[in-house]
């Protein structure tokens, strides 16, 4: 497996400040790097790499490298073989299996549990290769068990019908896929997805009471092996009677409702459907929406998961980095689902930026912030009357943290350092943020 990447070289310009390296001719002949097969296996996990990518301190005869295991202090189980019609699908050369890896993105949202909550921006669709571009913060969304009346089942509520009901559901909502692989990738779906019994079973108890506040929490159950990534049992489901205090739910916890639940009027008078997100941090919250990368419903990363050999605990970064690394016995589908592994990519990085976020947000005094519960607000507040109910609590973003205003600032700096040693500026991109900070510090 070979890549070619082009690159452009340009003159330095200190050696011809007359001739300025943006305004250079570019060469017809632009030269190729070859990084080669990516054939160099990591000597604690053996993962396949390129040789560019070993780490610095090491040699070329004893390569090691760092981003798939962290030197052996990552390990994490192998991914099981998906079943052998979904695995048809990844690789036969048919024309539904063609079709499937082409829609692979629609054919996953027909069948996931979860909904994506994000704004996409189109503007990026072009002939040339795929793009997955989002703004702002991205979510996965869950709904009720059962669906608003007048309106068709869709994501985990399709699980709860019989599969003849689900398909028309299915197909009703997907007219451009294939009806064949609609009803194969459902057959499998629910012969072998773990969560398809896990939300029969909390239908089942939610439907006994039948109470609108009766909820069901699919926890992180504290005590899993996490060398094996024990799958989800039905023993999972715990039920939360209304007035019992014994049991303190967690954030990350998942919370089925039978009936949707709505927000109280709002501005415009009309109730709103309240949706549940799921956190990052919770062990379902790959395997509910990439239902066709987890087709068996394998336990994804969660916050307190410890690496067997070390005892420490394993980052989403770090879980990340080890599951898009190729191996010679592993049959990755993560690998294999094309555009679906472009929106796993994308979505794992925003979750490593949310994770890292909350980390910053709830270990101020560990990064050395002055953090006064509102005092400098109130110091800076013209008004003599101070209402200390307003007052907040300021978090405030480490230059580590790229693309904060402490970063940014870093960066304005290098810049203008660069600009006072080579003299002449050639270009200078005039970005609004970095301008008024820029402004904000003369």
């Amino acid at each position: 497996m070979t890549t070619k990447l082009n690159y452009y070289f340009f003159l330095n310009t200190v050696c011809s400040p007359l001739f300025c390296a943006a305004r250079r001719p570019v060469d017809d002949m632009l030269p190729v790097n070859d990084l080669g097969a990516m054939n160099i296996q990591c000597p604690f996990c053996h993962a396949f790499h390129w040789i560019e990518e070993q780490v610095s301190s090491s040699s070329m005869h004893n390569p090691e490298f760092e981003s798939c295991c962290q030197r052996g202090k990552v390990k994490l189980p192998t991914l099981r073989v998906p079943p052998v019609e979904l695995y048809n699908l990844f690789v036969d050369d048919s024309p539904q299996a063609r079709d499937f890896r082409k829609n692979i993105v629609h054919y996953n949202a027909a069948m996931a549990f979860t909904s994506l909550g994000v704004n996409i921006d189109r503007s990026f669709l072009t002939p040339g290769p795929p793009v997955f571009c989002i703004h702002g913060e991205l979510k996965h969304l869950s709904g009720s068990l059962l669906p608003e009346r007048n309106v068709n089942p869709s994501y985990a509520q399709l699980y709860i019908y019989d599969s003849h009901a689900a398909y028309e559901f299915r197909v009703s909502r997907n007219g451009n896929l294939s009806l064949q692989t609609l009803l194969l990738l459902q057959q499998v779906m629910r012969d072998y997805n773990l969560y398809t019994d896990i939300y029969q079973h909390a239908y089942e108890i939610l439907r006994i009471y039948n109470a609108p506040d009766y909820t069901i929490r699919l926890c992180v159950v504290p005590g899993h092996d996490p060398r094996w990534y024990n799958l989800p049992s039905a023993d999972e489901v715990g039920v939360i009677l209304p007035g019992e205090n014994q049991f303190q739910g967690d954030y990350r916890d998942i919370i089925l409702h039978l009936r949707p639940q709505y927000y109280p009027n709002s501005r415009d008078g009309r109730n709103h459907l309240q949706l549940q997100r799921i956190n990052e941090g919770h062990s379902a919250y790959c395997p509910l929406h990439y239902v066709l990368l987890f087709p068996f419903g394998e336990s994804g990363w969660y916050q307190g998961l410890k690496s067997p050999s070390t005892s420490k605990s394993i980052t989403l970064l770090q879980h990340t980095a080890y599951r898009i690394h190729p191996w010679a016995w592993e049959f990755s589908s993560i690998l294999r689902g094309r555009r679906l592994f472009q929106a796993y990519l994308v979505d794992m990085f925003a979750s490593i930026d949310q994770e890292w976020l909350r980390f910053i947000r709830t270990q101020q005094l560990r990064l050395w912030v002055t953090m006064l519960n509102g005092l400098e607000d109130a110091i800076s507040m013209s008004d003599d009357h101070v209402d200390l109910n307003q007052l907040g609590e300021r978090v405030i973003l480490p230059s580590s943290y790229i693309g904060g205003p402490c970063d940014m600032h870093q960066r304005y700096l290098d810049a203008m350092a660069i600009a006072r040693y080579f003299k002449k500026i050639d270009i200078f991109f005039d970005d609004d943020r970095e301008s008024q900070l820029a402004r904000n510090h003369m």
